[in-house]
């Protein structure tokens, strides 16, 4: 299984994700296109998986490798690739499938959690998780949703928290792959920093590294059987 993992920062690494992959004894490959790192044929990747990063999807600073990563991952979705979008690389899938992205209703950042809504039930994959669990969040957009998109799960702040774009095509805006390291590393910058950080430093992460290890394994299970 090669799985195929688009970065648009270094501080942002897969976190979790690594870990996922290697205990099934799975090849992470991953590319930037930000950094213009050449990127991997789709026709080798089972699975491809789209990272955040502190950008807008509309800075014209980065609007040429942009354009770049959305037609790979447009050629991917018309292959019928499963694609993961997490946060920034969430709002990028949305926008591929004619989707806007927009400012969130609030700005989230810290603990908090989500809660599956009814049509998550109807899911193969996302109504195994649990009716509502705690995970970080780090964003103040989102992506409204497109043509045939259908949203699994919301919080207080966001309400589109889990999407379905597409039939093995998901978003999340939230960071279930987060961990403390990544934490400290995407937040660098940011002024409340030592505050998030305590805040954040006796959550047990494996429990919502668990929920994307079973979302990952469902969905791996799901395209053995097409």
């Amino acid at each position: 299984m090669k799985i195929g993992c688009l970065l648009h920062i270094d501080p942002e690494p897969p976190a979790s994700i690594s870990q996922w992959a290697e205990s099934r004894g799975y090849e992470l490959l991953s590319s930037n296109f930000i950094l213009e790192q050449p990127k991997h044929p789709l026709d080798e990747l089972d699975l491809i998986i789209v990272l955040g990063g502190p950008f807008f999807t509309s800075d014209p600073k980065i609007a040429l490798q942009l354009a770049e990563e959305k037609k790979y991952l447009k050629e991917a979705i018309l292959l019928d690739k499963p694609v993961i979008g997490i946060c920034f690389g969430m709002q990028l899938l949305g926008e591929i499938l004619g989707a806007t992205t927009v400012e969130s209703p609030v700005k989230e950042i810290g603990l908090s959690p989500i809660w599956l809504n009814n049509n998550a039930k109807l899911d193969p994959i996302v109504s195994l998780l649990p009716n509502s669990f705690e995970v970080f969040h780090f964003h103040s957009q989102m992506s409204e949703l497109s043509k045939d998109s259908v949203v699994l799960a919301e919080s207080a702040g966001c309400p589109v928290q889990i999407v379905r774009f597409a039939k093995v095509v998901y978003g999340f805006q939230c960071h279930l792959e987060a961990d403390f390291e990544l934490i400290k590393s995407m937040t660098i910058d940011f002024p409340e920093k030592a505050a998030l950080l305590e805040n954040v430093s006796t959550f047990d992460f494996s429990t919502t590294h668990q929920l994307l290890y079973l979302f990952l394994d469902s969905l791996i299970k799901q395209m053995s059987s097409r």
